[in-house]
């Protein structure tokens, strides 16, 4: 699938990873690659699989959600689902995706995975733009070593490296990989 998505669902209820795992059907182009029943269990996912997204409960026996998000090397688009509504702003100001309140209904899971699918073609458009404003180069040298985009209200650094004057390699860091195949003239 062209533009599939990765998930991880974190959350210490049976139950609501059941749900969870319900609502993403309706999405084929997500793939659950993990689930997890602890904060501790959730960092070792994340880091080793880099998810696109990840459901993250708050409150859960040992390690919390946001304790989650400070002990991770790679930071995926979150959507917090959790019954507790005291931790809203905290989320967002942690550039949550979205925060539902359980107990959520389909509808407005929905609405959360639209914002998910939504800056995924963001960004895929934001990369295609880069990679089209460096291939009208025509020199090698006329590369600049590092570019910068926005995503969301950070922006990211991005490397860029010429490999034996044949391709381009764009590394986008904490977001995506992307090779793109170019030849200098």
């Amino acid at each position: 699938m062209k533009n599939s998505i990765t998930a991880i669902l974190v959350d210490d209820e049976p139950l609501a990873r059941k749900l969870l795992k319900e609502y993403l059907q309706d999405f084929p182009e997500v793939k659950i690659i993990g689930e997890c029943k602890n904060g501790t269990q959730a960092v070792k996912a994340i880091n080793e699989d880099k998810p696109g997204v990840v459901f993250l409960d708050i409150r859960m026996p040992g390690m919390d959600g946001f304790e989650v998000l400070e002990n991770l090397n790679y930071m995926p688009r979150i959507i917090f689902s959790t019954a507790y509504g005291d931790y809203a702003l905290k989320a967002f100001e942690r550039n949550a995706v979205d925060y539902l309140l359980k107990p959520y209904d389909r509808k407005r899971f929905s609405q959360a995975m639209q914002k998910v699918l939504n800056r995924t073609v963001k960004m895929e458009n934001e990369i295609d733009r880069i990679v089209q404003v460096l291939q009208q180069s025509k020199e090698q040298r006329s590369f600049p070593g590092r570019i910068f985009i926005r995503k969301g209200k950070r922006i990211i650094s991005v490397e860029v490296e010429i490999f034996s004057g044949l391709k381009l390699k764009v590394i986008i860091h904490n977001c995506i990989r992307i090779a793109v195949p170019f030849f200098v003239t």
